[in-house]
C-alpha cells in the first residue's frame, strides 16, 4: 500500500502516491480512487494520474504521456538503440523507420516505446547524420557516393524500396525509383520542366519532373537535374530514364515539353509522343516576356499573342497559313515592332518543331493533363520548396519523403481498384 508522497516505480514510468483513500493501518481502500499522478505532472506537464489498490498494478495509459519512458527493461532499450541507428541511416520519414523496426519487436515493447515519444529523438539523430555527409560539389560526386555499397541505405525510402542515382558526367543527373513500373498498370507518362526554380548545385539549368500515370493518377517517379540540354546528353539520360525506371513497360503515351519532344520522340519510337498545350503556351509567353518587342500591355501586341496561343490547335497543315494570316493581319507600324517575335515563331515553330510535331488537333487530352496530375503538383511544392534553399541534399531528402508517401497511397489505391473489379 502506498503512502501519501511516495514514489512508484512501474510500467516504465515513476509516480507520485498523491492522495490515499481508505484506512492504510488496515490497508482498506476504496476502489478506483484517483490517488496517483505522473512524476513529471509539472515538469513536462504530464496529465496522467490513476489509481492503485494495495499491491495490484496501476491501471494506467502508457500513450498519454507526455515524455519518455522513466527507465527501460532491456528489451525496450535494444528497441530504442535499433530506431535511432535506423535513423542515422535513413533519410526516409522516421514514422516509416519507426513502423520498419517495430516490426521485429513485440507489441509490449511497441506499447511502452511509442513513436510519440521516440520520434523527436529520431528526427534529431537524423538530421545530424545528414549534417555529417561530405560536401557533393557535382553530379558525378553526388552519384558516386550514393552509389557506394556502404551508403546504399540512404537511398531507401521505404522497407526493401530504394531509389537510384544515375549521373551523365557533369551534364545531367537523375534520381528515380525503379519499383513504380513494378506496382501497377502504369502505361501512360509526363515530362515536365522548369526553368524558374533551381538548386544552386554543379550550373544547373534546368529540372524536369517525370511522373508515371496510373489510372487517374499520376505519380513522381524521378527528377532530372541538366547543366545543358544538348542532343547526345539529353539521348543519353532519356535512355537511362527508359531502361532503369520503366524496364520491360510499354509506354503508350507520352506528354512532354515541346523542348524535349524530339528527344523523347527518339528514344520511345514506339510510343504516342505528344506536347501539351500548356507547355506551348508558356513558352510563347515566356518568349514575349523576355522580348523586348512584344509588350503585352499594348492591346494589339496581347490580342496577336493570344491568337497565336490557338495556332496549335489547328490542324498541322493550317498552323504555317494561319500564323500568316495573323502577321499579315497586323498594321504595319505593328508587324515592324514585332519582327523579332515573329522571327522567332518561325524559326522555332515552323522550321524547327514543324506545323505536324506541334498540332494538337483532335488531341484533347493534350489540353488538359491536370485532374491526372492533381496528387503530384501537391507534392513537387516540397521538392520545390528544397530547391528554393539550394540545397541538393534536403531536395534528396524530400524526395524520398514523397516516394515513400506515394508508395503507402498507391497500395490503398490498389487495394481500392481491385475492390472495385472484384465488386
Amino acid at each position: 500500500m502506498a503512502n501519501k508522497g511516495e514514489i512508484i516505480e512501474e510500467g516504465g514510468f515513476s509516480y507520485y502516491a498523491e492522495k490515499i483513500n481508505g484506512n492504510t493501518k488496515t490497508k482498506q481502500c476504496l476502489l478506483y480512487s484517483k490517488y496517483v499522478c505522473c512524476k513529471k505532472r509539472k515538469s513536462k506537464k504530464c496529465p496522467v494520474r490513476s489509481t492503485k489498490t494495495l499491491d495490484e498494478p496501476i491501471q494506467f495509459t502508457v500513450s498519454s504521456h507526455r515524455h519518455a519512458l522513466d527507465f527501460y527493461n532491456d528489451d525496450v532499450r535494444r528497441f530504442r538503440r535499433e530506431l535511432i541507428a535506423a535513423a542515422e541511416k535513413n533519410l526516409y520519414p522516421t514514422n516509416e523507420i519507426y513502423a520498419t523496426v517495430s516490426k521485429s519487436h513485440l507489441e509490449d515493447v511497441r506499447i511502452q516505446l511509442p513513436y510519440a515519444v521516440i520520434s523527436t529523438v529520431m528526427r534529431q539523430h537524423q538530421k545530424e547524420a545528414v549534417d555529417e555527409l561530405p560536401e557533393l560539389p557535382t553530379y558525378k560526386d553526388f552519384a558516386e557516393f550514393f552509389e557506394r555499397n556502404e551508403n546504399l541505405c540512404f537511398m531507401r525510402y521505404a522497407d526493401k524500396k530504394y531509389v537510384i542515382v544515375s549521373n551523365l558526367e557533369n551534364d545531367a543527373l537523375l534520381i528515380g525509383d525503379p519499383e513504380f513500373s513494378k506496382s501497377g498498370q502504369c502505361d501512360t507518362i509526363h515530362i515536365s520542366s522548369t526553368a524558374n526554380i533551381l538548386p544552386d548545385f554543379n550550373g544547373t539549368r534546368l529540372l524536369t519532373f517525370i511522373l508515371g500515370q496510373d489510372g487517374h493518377y499520376a505519380f513522381p517517379v524521378g527528377i532530372i537535374l541538366w547543366t545543358k540540354v544538348a542532343r547526345d546528353a539529353c539521348t543519353e539520360i532519356l535512355n537511362q530514364v527508359k531502361e532503369r525506371l520503366f524496364p520491360n513497360v510499354n509506354i503508350t503515351k507520352i506528354y512532354v515539353d515541346f523542348d524535349l519532344k524530339l528527344f523523347v520522340e527518339e528514344v520511345f519510337p514506339e510510343s504516342d509522343v505528344r506536347g501539351t498545350f500548356n507547355n506551348y503556351c508558356h513558352i510563347l509567353f515566356h518568349e514575349a516576356l523576355s522580348n523586348n518587342d512584344l509588350r503585352l500591355r499594348i492591346p494589339e501586341h496581347e490580342e496577336f499573342l493570344k491568337k497565336c496561343f490557338s495556332l496549335i490547335l489547328l490542324p498541322s497543315n493550317k498552323i504555317k497559313e494561319g500564323f500568316e494570316e495573323i502577321s499579315n493581319s497586323l498594321s504595319v507600324e505593328t508587324k515592324a515592332q514585332l519582327t523579332n517575335f515573329i522571327n522567332y515563331f518561325n524559326r522555332v515553330w515552323i522550321e524547327g518543331v514543324t506545323p505536324t510535331s506541334m498540332s494538337l488537333y483532335e488531341k484533347v487530352e493534350s489540353l488538359n493533363t491536370v485532374p491526372s496530375r492533381g496528387y503530384y503538383l501537391k507534392q513537387n511544392a516540397n521538392i520545390l520548396y528544397a530547391v528554393n534553399d539550394g540545397m541538393l541534399i534536403k531536395m534528396f531528402e524530400n524526395y524520398l519523403t514523397i516516394q515513400s508517401e506515394r508508395q503507402k497511397f498507391l497500395e490503398i489505391y490498389i487495394i481500392v481498384s481491385t475492390n472495385l473489379l472484384i465488386d
